[in-house]
């Protein structure tokens, strides 16, 4: 998908959850809307409704719609406000990272510039997703926090509030049972959600006058510091400071998403588990709520010594047995996309590796360990697992379209090992 065909013409997702939340909002043309040509297409203070989607429909426009639309009733700080206040009292174990600081963001809240593009998306996804605006206002909080914590300016912690706030906004452009589906993507779903942090950057440079600063972070936010994120794949030495901090947020909140207990302990174990993905500057912030929500928390029951042996043996098996299969093919003068594919799943385990031995589960002692370095180990077993699920995806979806049907049957023992 080309990021720039995401906003002239309009986007069909976006437009049509656009409608949607007009039935609950007031949204009108903040100018005349026109197409490349000069056609007049919508009359300024026109209210949104179906009639303009239909309008729009394959229309190339002068200006993004974005930037044509306005949502008057919209979402503002007070509604942050309230979002964040809600989600602080509600005793989830994230928040518990948020509230040291909490006076102090509330503060900044309050003077956060909200651009009308980026109200008319808050309102839109408010109305449209309000998970999906929940998670928004968590990102804002926990990125904000961490700057807060780590004693930045006003400045810095308002950038990074609104860095995470809109981190996501280009999910909105995207099709939503994508996005809901309880089934396992396919290798072209995946690649369409995978562009979502382009979008969302594109969106805000094309749109808004918000400082560059924070569409490159919101671009970066799925990246990780060894070349294993997405959508570039990019290292350290490309990234900025603020999109290693939205990374690490990102990373937390996925943690929280998923089943099982302590989801801050979790988190915290997930940032360190494979060395040098995670900036440590930002990491450091959920170790140190992690101690503390840890302090005050009666460790969970781990599971018997002899399984949770067991269990961390066949990772470690299955990793191995990967792990030659993927050279032996890799070795084998494959195809170029073949050849890709091979090298991101060797790249990917050889990672787990390094996390696996400094973790020290090539020797676990599981019958000698201590409660909380057993637990450890469940978190450990947790995140190998999570990982390897992930991995097929994770190193097809770019080449996968490219790949023969007789390299997918040679790569599909591989993935059927680590599933």
């Amino acid at each position: 998908m080309n990021p720039a065909r995401a906003f002239r013409p309009a986007n069909p997702h976006a437009m049509s959850a656009i409608v949607r939340a007009s039935e609950r909002h007031t949204i009108v043309a903040a100018e005349d809307i026109v197409d490349e040509r000069g056609v007049k297409l919508w009359a300024r203070d026109q209210p949104v409704s179906h009639a303009l989607q239909q309008r729009l429909f394959e229309r190339r426009l002068r200006e993004p719609i974005e930037s044509c639309l306005r949502a008057v009733d919209g979402v503002g700080t007070p509604a942050l406000e309230r979002a964040m206040r809600e989600w602080l009292e509600g005793g989830e174990p994230l928040a518990a990272a948020v509230v040291p600081h909490a006076q102090a963001l509330f503060a900044e809240l309050a003077q956060l510039p909200i651009h009308p593009a980026a109200q008319l998306m808050l309102t839109t996804l408010q109305s449209d997703r309000p998970q999906a605006f929940s998670h928004a206002v968590q990102a804002m909080a926990l990125a904000g926090a961490t700057l807060q914590a780590r004693g930045a300016s006003r400045y810095e912690v308002r950038v990074a509030l609104l860095a995470g706030l809109l981190h996501d906004i280009g999910e909105l452009y995207l099709d939503p049972v994508l996005l809901d589906s309880a089934q396992a993507l396919d290798d072209a779903g995946w690649r369409h959600v995978a562009v979502h942090p382009v979008l969302g950057a594109t969106l805000l440079r094309e749109s808004t006058d918000y400082p560059p600063a924070i569409a490159r972070a919101i671009g970066e936010h799925h990246e990780r510091l060894d070349g294993t994120g997405y959508p570039a794949r990019s290292l350290s030495s490309s990234l900025s400071s603020l999109g290693r901090l939205l990374a690490v947020v990102e990373a937390v909140l996925g943690c929280a998403q998923s089943e099982g207990p302590l989801p801050l302990l979790r988190a915290s174990f997930a940032l360190r588990a494979v060395p040098r993905e995670f900036e440590e500057e930002w990491t450091g912030f959920f170790s140190h709520a992690a101690r503390r929500v840890e302090s005050n928390t009666a460790p969970p029951e781990t599971p018997p010594a002899a399984e949770l042996a067991e269990g961390l043996e066949d990772i470690g098996r299955r990793l191995e047995a990967a792990r030659a299969d993927l050279q032996r093919i890799h070795e084998c003068e494959p195809s170029a996309a073949l050849s890709s594919t091979t090298a991101r799943a060797l790249h990917m385990i050889e990672r787990l590796r390094v996390g696996w031995n400094a973790m020290g589960l090539w020797c676990p002692g599981v019958d000698s360990a201590s409660v909380r370095d057993r637990q450890e180990l469940v978190l450990a077993k947790m995140e190998l697992s999570r990982r390897l699920h992930h991995l097929r995806r994770e190193c097809e979806w770019r080449d996968g379209d490219l790949l023969s049907e007789q390299e997918r049957a040679m790569l599909a023992p591989v993935w059927s090992i680590l599933a």
